[in-house]
Order: C-alpha cells, then sequence, then structure tokens
C-alpha cells in the first residue's frame, strides 16, 4: 500500500512538471554550466545502485573539462542524466555494461552519450519511446522511491520528462538500437557555451598572472 501510494504521488508530480513544461511555466534559472563536474556527481550518486546490479558503469570525458561548457539550468541537466542513467540501469542486466560519455563536436556543440549492453529495443518501439506512458518493456521493474532526485518512479514518464528538458535547452535528443538485445544508445546535443562567455581557462589565468608578476618584479627592481 505504501508503495502505491508513493508511486500515485511521484507520478502526479511527474504529470505537474510536464504540464509546467507544456505551459513554459517551469522556472529555468539559466547559467554558466560545467558539464563535467556535473556528470561526475550522477555517476558517484548512481554508484551504489551499479553496485547492487553489479554493473560497471563508466564515465568518458575529454582532458579539457572546461570544453563541456553550456548554457542551462544545473538542476533540470542533472535530472535529465540521471533519467537516462536510470533507464540504462533498469534495461541492463546483472555483469552488463553502462557508458556515459560527453565531448565536444565542432561546429554542432556539446554531445553527451548514454550506452548500454542492456536489452535493446525493438525497431517498431524506437519512434514511441519518448511518448508519455509508454514502456517498452511492460514487465518492467519499477525505479525505487527517492533514488532520482524527483525522477521518475517507474511511471513512464521518465523520457518524455528528459525529452522536454532537452527542448527547453534547444538542444536534440535521439535513439538507436540494433534490436533486441543489442543494447541502446541515447544522444543529447547541447549548444556550447560561445567562448566570450565560457569562464576563462585555467591556462589563460596562470599566463595573466605571470605577466602580473613579472611587471610587479619590475617595478619593484626599478
Amino acid at each position: 500500500m505504501h508503495a502505491e501510494i508513493g508511486h500515485m504521488r511521484t507520478l502526479i508530480g511527474d504529470l505537474l512538471t510536464l504540464a509546467r513544461y507544456d505551459a513554459g511555466k517551469h522556472p529555468f534559472d539559466l547559467q554558466v554550466v560545467e558539464l563535467a563536474p556535473l556528470l561526475s556527481s550522477v555517476v558517484e550518486r548512481l554508484s551504489a545502485q551499479v553496485a547492487q546490479k553489479r554493473l560497471s558503469l563508466s564515465l568518458q570525458l575529454p582532458d579539457d573539462p572546461l570544453s563541456l561548457t553550456v548554457a542551462g539550468d544545473s538542476p533540470a541537466l542533472r535530472r535529465l542524466f540521471l533519467v537516462l542513467l536510470h533507464n540504462a540501469i533498469t534495461y541492463t542486466p546483472a555483469g552488463g555494461q553502462i557508458w556515459l560519455g560527453a565531448k565536444p563536436v565542432a561546429g554542432t556543440g556539446i554531445e553527451i552519450t548514454v550506452r548500454d549492453t542492456g536489452r535493446g529495443i525493438a525497431p517498431d518501439d524506437l519512434s514511441h519511446v519518448f511518448k508519455r506512458f509508454y514502456r517498452v518493456d511492460k514487465a518492467r521493474t519499477r525505479y525505487a522511491p527517492g533514488d532520482d532526485e524527483k525522477g521518475p518512479g517507474g511511471t513512464g514518464l521518465g523520457l518524455a520528462i528528459a525529452q522536454s528538458i532537452v527542448e527547453r535547452h534547444a538542444g536534440t535528443m535521439a535513439v538507436y538500437s540494433a534490436g533486441e538485445g543489442q543494447g541502446s544508445t541515447f544522444t543529447v546535443l547541447l549548444s556550447e557555451l560561445p567562448p566570450s562567455q565560457s569562464p576563462l581557462p585555467l591556462r589563460q589565468v596562470v599566463r595573466k598572472m605571470v605577466r602580473f608578476l613579472k611587471k610587479e618584479i619590475t617595478e619593484t627592481n626599478v
């Protein structure tokens, strides 16, 4: 009974969230977001769940973390990636692998992928996965309460919410699977923050500090 009550509360919360997105009334606090630490924190949060299911979750990031900078709402983006990773964890059997990767794509933006070796998606289902209440696996296990910081609780609305978050960020999201038993890949594309608005790279800060110190030393010796 308690589980059903919790499920209904989650369902109502998800429906309200989607209604706000649809009406453009969900508050979005757009700011400079560095995706590298955000993705790292999401992976860390899910580490216990991954270990419990005996899965492997790998995070793949470029050498320069500041190359993954976007203008966005940090809590919403965090929820987006929690949804996608929860989906991968749910559909991947014990012993499987999950990869979360992000990289800048020249002339396009920043590409974030969630790939797994799970159950895969049948061709007939691919075009429906982002629809509300649609379930590829009708017998799929529900998410445990509290797993996702207001993420989906097996309501069939998780990917619809994820899609809405991506759209609010003027991005795109696509899914690919070679078929059942072949795993799946979700790809999110977000606009990269223009360099003029990005945080100053560390190497540039160091150069400025060195120039400043040299100037101070020169003036002191004069």
